[in-house]
């Protein structure tokens, strides 16, 4: 004679158990893989923006390092030397106004005052490169949230011109920061006239960087 064997099979609360479990199980990995490429690319974004910045100070540092030679600056019949500071309203160089172009000062970079327009902020600065036979203008333009910091290149064969920002403005513009990642500088220091130099002149300046 068979004996008969009874087979039991899973009960509806044993099967909601195991879905519940199966679909937590599932939640936590779903999640973790989504934080994991979440932060990846956060990380990804923070070196780019780090390397777009070590790019432009590279840039900035290295021609300030090369700046000499002096040039009659915006018709202000005085020779400046070297650096020369401007603040710019906008986009154009015809409304910028220079710094230090009649009487030789310090200025420093007003941080409340980053990403607005005002007087208070150098937001460009022309190096002279006499032995280069060149003047670099460096810019931030831009509004909002979008800012672009510029590089134009002038080449100056004579140095007894009239340099003014308005020869800068047929010029190829050059931007230094990458797409997708918004920059500006602004910028400080001496750029005195030569008739009333007391130091050497220098540039300092503020880079904000963000994607």
């Amino acid at each position: 004679m068979k004996k008969l064997h009874n087979k039991k099979g899973f009960t509806l609360l044993e099967i909601l158990i195991a879905s519940a479990i199966f679909v937590g199980i599932m939640i936590i990995t779903v999640g973790t893989f989504s934080w994991a490429a979440g932060y990846n690319n956060r990380l990804h974004e923070t070196r780019r923006v780090a390397q777009n910045g070590r790019t432009i100070l590279s840039e900035i540092s290295t021609q300030a390092r090369l700046a000499n030679g002096s040039i009659n600056f915006n018709a202000s019949n005085n020779l400046m030397d070297e650096i020369i500071l401007l603040s710019c309203p906008g986009m154009s160089l015809s409304g910028c106004s220079p710094k230090g172009n009649i009487v030789p000062e310090r200025y420093s970079i007003n941080s409340t005052g980053l990403l607005e327009t005002g007087s208070f902020i150098a937001n460009a600065v022309i190096i002279l490169q006499k032995d280069q036979k060149q003047a670099i203008l460096y810019q931030t333009t831009g509004s909002g949230e979008s800012f672009n910091v510029i590089k134009k290149v002038k080449s100056i064969t004579d140095w007894g011109i009239v340099l003014t920002p308005g020869d800068f403005n047929s010029i190829q513009t050059q931007n230094l920061n990458e797409s997708g990642v918004s920059a500006a500088a602004y910028f400080g220091g001496y750029g005195p006239v030569r008739a009333s130099k007391t130091q050497q002149p220098y540039v300092e300046f503020y880079l904000f960087s963000q994607t």
